[in-house]
C-alpha cells in the first residue's frame, strides 16, 4: 500500500483534515499506513542552554544577605543546574544596583539568573541602562522577583509555608497566635504572613502582628542581623494582657533571634511559647535549643528548577511571565508544643 496523506485519512473518517491533524499524536493510523512526519529534534532543542553564557546576577543586595544559607544554597542549586545543561556561567555582582557590571558591557551574555534584594523599592532604584539591558534578555529571578520587575521567577511557594505554619500550630490546639517580622515590607515575607493570617483564620485561630516600623530602605540591602530589631517586637508581644501562645517568625534568622530574645527574657521556647521558623537553614538553626520546627523551602531545587525555566524560556520568548512555587515541607523540632 502506498503511503496515504493527512487528506486520505480525513476522507476515510469523514472529519476534516484539522481534526486529523489535533488528533494523531505519536501514533500513527494502521488501516492506511499512515504516521506524521515528525522533525527531528536538534541538540539546541535538547539543550538550549548549552554553549550559551549564562550571567548569574545579585543585585541590591548586602554581602550578608547574599550569604545567608537559604540564599547560598539556592544559588548552589543555581550552579549545578548550569553545570548540568553545558552552560558557561559569569557571575556579576552589583551590590548598589547602580552601574551596569564590566561583564555585561563587554561579553556577550544570552541569559541571566538574577538573585534581587526584595526589600525596599529597587525598581525605582536600578541604574536605568541596567534595567534597559535586562529587558533585553531571557531572565529567571531567583527566591522571589521584587516588586515592579517582570520576568519568570521560581521561588518557595509562600501562601503554603504560611498555611503549613498555621496549620501545624492550630493542630497542637493553638488558637491564639502571633507573626514578628522586623521587615514589613519584604515580599517574600509579606506572602507568607497573608497566608499565615487567612489560612489561621480558616481555622478558627486569631492572629496579632508585630512588624517593624516601615523606613526608607538603601541599597545594599541588609540581612536581619541586628537583634535589637527583633527584641523591641518579643516586648511589644510580651506585654500584652492576652499573650498568644504561639509565634511564626517567617524565615529562620528571625526565628533564631526570637528564640534568643524570648530566652533572655526567661521564657521557654517549647513550654511558655511555641515557636515556628521557615527556610530550614541548618547553619543558622545548629545552635538553638531546642531544635526549631521550620519549614524547609528547598532552595536549592528552588535553584536547580530555576535552570529549567531559562532553559523553556531561551525556547519561548514571546511567552507571557511564568510564576513557579516549590513546595515547602515541614521539620518538626521541639519548639512547638500541645496545648
Amino acid at each position: 500500500m502506498s503511503e496515504a496523506t493527512i487528506l486520505d485519512v480525513a476522507r476515510k473518517a469523514k472529519v476534516s483534515a484539522g481534526t486529523v491533524s489535533r488528533v494523531l499524536h505519536r501514533k500513527g493510523v494502521a488501516p492506511l499506513n499512515y504516521a506524521p512526519r515528525q522533525r527531528k529534534a536538534t541538540m539546541a532543542d535538547l539543550r538550549p542552554l548549552e554553549g550559551k553564557n549564562v550571567l548569574l546576577l545579585l543585585l541590591g543586595m548586602d554581602r550578608s544577605l547574599a550569604s545567608l544559607p537559604v540564599v547560598a544554597t539556592a544559588l548552589h542549586g543555581v550552579e549545578r543546574g548550569l553545570v548540568g545543561a553545558g552552560a558557561h556561567m559569569l557571575i556579576a555582582d552589583v551590590p548598589a544596583a547602580d552601574r551596569v557590571p564590566d561583564v555585561l558591557r563587554n561579553k556577550r551574555i544570552d541569559a541571566v539568573m538574577i538573585k534581587g534584594a526584595l526589600q525596599g523599592d529597587l525598581a525605582g532604584t536600578i541604574d536605568p541602562a541596567l534595567r534597559r539591558r535586562l529587558d533585553e534578555l531571557p531572565k529567571v529571578w531567583v527566591l522571589g522577583r521584587p516588586k515592579g520587575f517582570a520576568g519568570d521567577v521560581v521561588q518557595a511557594d509562600d501562601l503554603v509555608v504560611g498555611q503549613m505554619a498555621a496549620g501545624h500550630l492550630i493542630a497542637r490546639g493553638h488558637r491564639h497566635l502571633a507573626f514578628l517580622s522586623p521587615k514589613p515590607s519584604q515580599t517574600a515575607l509579606m506572602r507568607r504572613q497573608a497566608g499565615f493570617t487567612f489560612f489561621a483564620g480558616q481555622g478558627g485561630a486569631t492572629v496579632s502582628a508585630y512588624v517593624g516600623d516601615e523606613r526608607s530602605w538603601t541599597f545594599p540591602s541588609p540581612a536581619v542581623e541586628q537583634i535589637d530589631r527583633v527584641q523591641d517586637l518579643v516586648d511589644r508581644l510580651l506585654k500584652e494582657r492576652r499573650r498568644p501562645t504561639a509565634l511564626f517568625a517567617p524565615d529562620d534568622s528571625i526565628g533564631v533571634m526570637t528564640a534568643r530574645a524570648l530566652s533572655a527574657r526567661d521564657i521557654k521556647v517549647g513550654r511558655d511559647l511555641s515557636l515556628i521558623s521557615c527556610n530550614n537553614e541548618r547553619p543558622l538553626l545548629m545552635g538553638v535549643h531546642p531544635a526549631l520546627t521550620t519549614i524547609d523551602v528547598h532552595a536549592e531545587t528552588i535553584g536547580l528548577r530555576a535552570v529549567d525555566q531559562l532553559a523553556w524560556r531561551t525556547t519561548h520568548p514571546g511567552e507571557p511571565s511564568v510564576d513557579i512555587g516549590v513546595e515547602p515541607s515541614l521539620v518538626e523540632g521541639d519548639s512547638v508544643a500541645a496545648v
